[in-house]
């Protein structure tokens, strides 16, 4: 063996230690140890409201409007418009949903209860004023 070549073989044994010792010790580590992670401060009830003054009143989350209604009972697929697959379930005819987004003979909709699918396009009917 030359003494290049040994030389070479050194050299490929140094590079293949040094890169398992940096894994080996976790080069990612040390950016997490240098900046500690911020501890939540402890949460404390609120008691009554001070006197003369009423609990503040709380308002529901307003719900979606719903933009479209389904003309007929139609197919729904959850993760996209495949053709090849079954369907995911069916949508009654009179359902109200929000249109998401319009892609050709395909509609991303959402129903009242916040699931999103796929449908044929031609199912749905704008609701007058909404």
């Amino acid at each position: 063996m030359t003494i290049f070549q040994e030389q070479l073989k050194q050299s490929h044994f140094i590079l293949f230690a040094t890169s398992l010792l940096f894994f080996a010790t976790g080069c990612s580590n040390q950016t997490e140890q240098s900046s500690p992670s911020p501890k939540a401060a402890p949460v404390k009830p609120l008691g009554p409201p001070p006197e003369g003054q009423s609990e503040p009143e709380v308002s529901p989350e307003p719900k979606t409007s719903m933009t479209h209604s389904i003309s007929v009972e139609t197919e729904y697929y959850k993760g996209g418009p495949q053709q090849g697959s079954p369907p995911d379930g069916k949508l009654t005819a009179g359902t109200e949903v929000k249109l998401v987004e319009s892609a050709g003979s395909y509609s991303l909709i959402e129903t009242a209860e916040g699931e999103q699918a796929y449908i044929s396009s031609d199912a749905l009917n704008k609701i007058a004023g909404r």
